[in-house]
């Protein structure tokens, strides 16, 4: 699996595995700062990151720049923070109105 970059050239540029493997070693603590500060959460933190990290990939989108990847996947993050919170707060939500309606 790999992601495109374009390099100096006109054609693109595949990244390599080993390439997005030190992608992520370089931003990895950035990026998990970054979940973080939303989350209140380091553990939870790393796995958003993690999964971050595996959308990106998947969805292998071509990505310019190691600037542009670090922007993609802050946005990653806080799609799935975004999601992830909504779906919780469903969860609430039908846990309250399923006791209330026992009692």
């Amino acid at each position: 699996m790999s992601l495109r970059k374009k390099s100096a050239s006109a054609g693109l540029k595949v990244w390599t595995v080993a390439e997005l493997g030190v992608f992520y070693t370089e931003h990895r603590n950035e990026l998990v700062a970054h979940a973080s500060r939303i989350l209140k959460d380091s553990a939870r933190a790393e796995e958003v990151v993690q999964d971050a990290l595996i959308k990106v990939m998947l969805a292998a989108p071509e990505l310019e720049s190691t600037d542009h990847a670090r922007g993609y996947m802050h946005r990653t993050i806080e799609n799935l923070l975004s999601t992830s919170s909504a779906w919780r707060v469903v969860g609430q939500v039908w846990f309250s109105l399923t006791i209330t309606q026992q009692s």
